[in-house]
């Protein structure tokens, strides 16, 4: 299934990446490459050009080198802004727009205004290096699942100018940190080129007020549209610390587009805070949570 329009790479790119692919297989000559574009059609940013010709290069490639990488090619949040999307619709719960793809890697621009968020969430079963710069103040968030609960790792405040290497399986979520406008570079690599696949298709969505894990093709949106859900699992459960936090999360991006004058699918912002501060939601999940990390003699589990 087709990508919604505001992630696919142009036509022309992606035509022009498979024709390359296809002369080096059955010619073994090199084609000469060409690098993307922005979407006014403009030349892409050198810095961005030099990354993408790094990636194409490395034939042992892991996340840690590209973290050095985009170091090393001094990637700046203004080398971003042709693909800044701040006026993204507001059933995404921020901007995502592709920069360019090749069937082995993806690199992605993303934007953030105050109260944007995405879902927790990993990056499907073909990406196994990636990493992410930020340039802006971000809260990330890890997770970790046996594939029934889901718990919470760590939180961190992220800064401008930081860079995160993103490994196969990990569990994330991430935020704007304040009120500032905020880009962000993610750059996701599989091991070998497939043609029909996204490097990050059928990336897991989780979302602990549902009970549910969603897979989707598309961006790791917080409560987004129903109709990029390519299929659904129940019975998920969250600690409460993940579940606390999920409701919040829902609850602000929920309000903050009805005031928008917009409505976001199956999410109601009275009925979220309802449940947020109900008593079954405070007290019961507390006491179930602070029963699973004390023994029977009244020591602290792990401590």
């Amino acid at each position: 299934r087709a990508r919604p329009w505001h992630v696919r790479p142009a036509p022309q790119m992606r035509a022009r990446c498979l024709l390359q692919v296809l002369v080096s297989l059955t010619s073994g000559a090199h084609a000469v490459w060409q690098p993307p574009r922005t979407p006014a059609n403009e030349p892409c940013p050198a810095a961005l050009v030099h990354l993408i010709e790094y990636i194409r290069a490395e034939a042992n490639l892991t996340s840690a080198k590209m973290v050095a990488a985009i170091e090393r090619a001094g990637v700046r949040a203004v080398d971003l802004e042709p693909w800044a999307d701040f006026d993204h619709p507001a059933e995404d719960s921020y901007g995502r727009k592709m920069i360019y793809e090749d069937g082995t890697f993806e690199a992605m621009a993303m934007s953030w205004v105050p109260g944007d968020v995405s879902a927790i969430h990993d990056h499907g079963t073909d990406m196994y290096h990636g990493c992410v710069k930020v340039f802006g103040n971000f809260e990330h968030t890890t997770y970790a699942t046996d594939g029934v609960t889901l718990k919470m790792l760590t939180a961190e405040a992220l800064r401008a100018g930081d860079s995160i290497a993103v490994e196969h399986g990990l569990i994330h979520q991430m935020a704007n940190g304040d009120n500032g406008r905020y880009m962000s570079l993610h750059v996701y690599a599989r091991p070998r080129w497939v043609a029909e696949r996204g490097v990050t298709d059928d990336t897991r969505i989780f979302v602990p007020r549902a009970h549910r894990i969603n897979i989707v093709n598309g961006g790791a949106f917080l409560a987004g549209p129903s109709r990029e859900v390519r299929s659904s699992t129940p019975g998920l459960l969250a600690d409460f610390a993940t579940t606390v936090r999920d409701r919040m999360f829902t609850t602000k991006r929920v309000q903050r587009a009805n005031a928008a004058g917009a409505m976001i699918e199956g999410e109601s912002a009275s009925a979220l805070l309802a449940d947020l501060f109900s008593a079954r939601l405070s007290h019961a999940h507390l006491l179930d949570e602070l029963a699973q990390h004390v023994t029977a003699t009244d020591h602290q589990v792990e401590s």
